[in-house]
């Protein structure tokens, strides 16, 4: 599997690639629960607000091959087989595993860690993180299981988001926020960081002015427009008092497209613009017949955006 890693103001950064496993086969009966949380945007949102009124700071941490980090839990093992020509691939690089291959070329192994792919993956990861954290004085929030605590010895607060291998590091004091830097660092092998005015974070950037903190999602923004790619008015507000109107007109034919666009809005208004919301909650109920009107309605928000996109 090849990614591009791009920037959050969409410049490339890298390719990268990853061996990753066919989960389709196993049986997601075996496993009590598979399912990871993710922080909560109401819970992203409301810990930038805490740190503008009290005028602390954020660092952001990546823990690159997350869930490589993980082990397979004892009694749950996993076994699976490389095809011929990835096979032959370690066989190269591991001459001994060459007499365990079989007749049709495979080879196959069991799987000592959280390999990107499998059904448990981002649980055992989220497990594997959050009990290091708490180890060291972490507690989790009872509204969000994705926000840790602590409390340190002179009295300051460190929070932490959690999203998957994104973590949002927020406290007063730089030290404390190196702290828990270093404590990551101490047990995985590749943990990148980045602290600044300009902070990538979920897809959003976080600046920081001198009144606190703003979300941006320029590119974003721009991505959707491109996607769309129609030549679009610009306009002052969203929607228009007749949003909630429905007119019976033909089916537009690009529907796949109609309901990819209104998805990425919906995404965007969670997180960065809620005055889009009203209008892109109605258009989800009718991503699967929408109809030209609808289109219509769709394309008003998106000249909106054309013309706002530099806001924050």
């Amino acid at each position: 599997m090849f990614l591009k890693e791009k920037h959050e103001d969409g410049s490339f950064v890298k390719m990268k690639a990853r061996l990753v496993a066919d989960r389709r086969m196993q049986d997601r009966t075996a496993y009590d629960d598979y399912s990871s949380p993710t922080a909560k945007t109401r819970s992203v949102m409301t810990c930038l607000k805490l740190a503008t009124v009290k005028q602390w700071d954020l660092l952001k941490l990546d823990v690159g091959g997350a869930f490589l980090c993980a082990p397979i839990d004892k009694g749950a093992e996993v076994y699976m087989y490389l095809d011929k020509g990835m096979a032959e691939m370690c066989v190269d690089w591991m001459p001994h595993f060459k007499e365990l291959l079989q007749e049709d070329g495979r080879l196959y192994i069991k799987v000592d860690r959280a390999m990107y792919g499998l059904i448990q993956s981002a649980k055992l990861w989220y497990n594997e993180l959050t009990g290091h954290l708490m180890k060291h004085g972490f507690k989790k929030c009872e509204a969000d299981e994705c926000v840790l605590v602590k409390r340190m010895s002179n009295g300051n607060y460190i929070i932490v988001l959690l999203y998957v291998d994104n973590i949002l590091v927020i406290s007063e004091k730089a030290e404390d926020r190196h702290w828990v830097r270093s404590l990551l660092q101490g047990k995985y092998q590749k943990v990148t960081h980045q602290e600044g005015e300009h902070l990538p974070y979920l897809g959003m950037t976080i600046l920081k002015t001198e009144v606190g903190f703003e979300i941006c999602m320029k590119s974003y923004i721009e991505d959707i427009l491109k996607l769309y790619d129609k030549k679009l008015c610009e306009y002052i507000i969203p929607a228009k008092q007749n949003l909630f109107e429905v007119q019976k007109a033909r089916v537009i034919q690009d529907r796949e497209k109609f309901h990819s666009v209104v998805a990425k809005l919906l995404y965007l208004g969670k997180r960065c613009h809620p005055d889009i919301l009203m209008p892109v909650q109605y258009l989800c109920t009718h991503v699967r017949n929408p109809m030209l009107d609808d289109q219509r309605k769709l394309e008003r928000v998106l000249g909106y955006l054309k013309l706002t996109k530099n806001w924050t």
